[in-house]
């Protein structure tokens, strides 16, 4: 049996998804041509594409995703195929805006730790962090064994809502 995506206009990787978004972002945090950006677990880059189609960025925003979906990326982009423990140990950029959207919950506490204190590094003097994440609240359609591990990494949100 194929399965098909029965939603793509309101799924999270939807196009009007990722522009009601930056919509969002760019309402409450300035966003300038001249900021660098770095995207963590930037999957296709769908965040950073849109963000380009708004702001005339004269640096490349950098995405790092550990999944290698570079094939799929713009030009505009930079994509680094890592996870960002490795990437952090191995760059000493810094950035006016980071990113980090729904990938917390895959390291473990340990983990977290680490990249939260390399990022107080990575961030320039007005450097802005942003973490994108599902809470409790948050519905989706799922399939039961997708349910399983969604309510599983939720449970962990709470734990990096503490942190």
């Amino acid at each position: 049996m194929e399965c098909h995506n029965w939603d793509k206009s309101s799924w999270l990787s939807s196009d009007d998804y990722f522009s009601k978004l930056v919509d969002q972002i760019t309402t409450n945090v300035s966003i300038g041509a001249t900021d660098q950006l770095l995207d963590i677990g930037c999957g296709r880059g769908y965040l950073l594409k849109k963000l380009i189609q708004k702001v005339d960025f004269k640096l490349k925003p950098i995405g790092i995703d550990s999944v290698d979906h570079q094939n799929e990326f713009a030009q505009e982009l930079i994509f680094v195929n890592d996870s960002i423990l490795n990437y952090l140990k191995n760059s000493k950029l810094k950035f006016d805006i980071i990113f980090i959207k729904q990938m917390l919950h895959l390291l473990n506490s340990h983990e977290r730790i680490f990249l939260y204190d390399q990022l107080k590094n990575r961030l320039s003097s007005n450097g802005v962090l942003i973490i994108l994440y599902m809470s409790q609240e948050s519905s989706l359609p799922t399939f039961p064994l997708m349910h399983s591990y969604l309510q599983k990494s939720l449970l962990i949100h709470r734990d990096i809502e503490n942190e």
